[in-house]
């Protein structure tokens, strides 16, 4: 057994090349509080090599309504949530957002595109996630592979 933070946050692909425009994250949170959430709200700052213009959510596990502010900031409101504590309803105490965006079109090999979440319960300070890493890589080649059949 381990501890562990249930307010964690997700990058896929993690390892990318030069070839890989798009990137989807989760972020995951739960209420491990002694009483329900009522209101809960997620902010994100996306890193400046992603274009804000091409964020599209995929899903959520509560209704939430999405915002994108100037400076690649997007914040997901889950009003009147009610989610419940893990104590009291553990399976139900889970939330998640799930969104796609591309990174802008001048970057390359050497980027790294970075990203931490603030997930906000009530009216209490925030829950910091992991931080998430992907550095764009120069591919290394692809081979061929053939089925030479040997006849005698």
């Amino acid at each position: 057994r381990a501890s562990f933070d249930p307010n964690e946050k997700w990058i896929s692909p993690e390892v990318a090349d030069t070839s890989d425009h798009e990137f989807t994250f989760t972020i995951l949170f739960q209420n491990t509080g002694t009483a329900p959430a009522y209101d809960i709200y997620l902010i994100d700052t996306l890193d400046n090599d992603l274009n804000a213009s091409t964020f599209e959510l995929l899903g959520s596990s509560h209704e939430v309504v999405t915002s994108i502010f100037p400076g690649n900031i997007v914040r997901f409101n889950f009003n009147a949530i009610e989610l419940p504590d893990s104590n009291s309803n553990e399976a139900g105490s889970h939330g998640f957002v799930k969104y796609r965006i591309k990174r802008k079109s001048n970057t390359g090999a050497g980027t790294e595109i970075t990203n931490t979440a603030y997930i906000y319960f009530d009216y209490n300070a925030p829950i910091v996630t992991n931080t998430v890493r992907v550095e764009i890589a120069t591919p290394v080649g692809t081979s061929e592979f053939y089925n030479n059949e040997i006849t005698s």
